[in-house]
């Protein structure tokens, strides 16, 4: 799967085993600018998820810096079709 890059829209293709990585801003970027990245990567995942596939479709994430250490995230959150879609507390 694959999305094309264009005006500031990212490429992303899913590995065999089915890992995705992507870039969804800076350090010099604003939290709020961020999270916005983030809704619209994972919504765009969501739409490219195959018609026919079945079961949970996004089963960890995490987040990180190039060089970082990763942060796990709680999947359920960034889902957009769970009702706790990008709800943080």
């Amino acid at each position: 799967m694959a999305v094309a890059a264009k005006g500031g829209q990212v490429e992303f293709r899913a590995e065999k085993k089915g890992i995705v990585h992507a870039g969804v801003g800076k350090v010099s970027f604003s939290d709020d600018a961020l999270l916005d990245n983030i809704r619209a990567f994972m919504v765009a995942v969501g739409e490219a998820k195959p018609e026919g596939a079945k079961g949970k479709y996004v089963k960890a994430c995490h987040l990180s810096s190039t060089m970082g250490h990763g942060i796990r995230l709680d999947p359920r959150q960034l889902d957009p079709s769970s009702p706790q879609f990008m709800r943080f507390t």
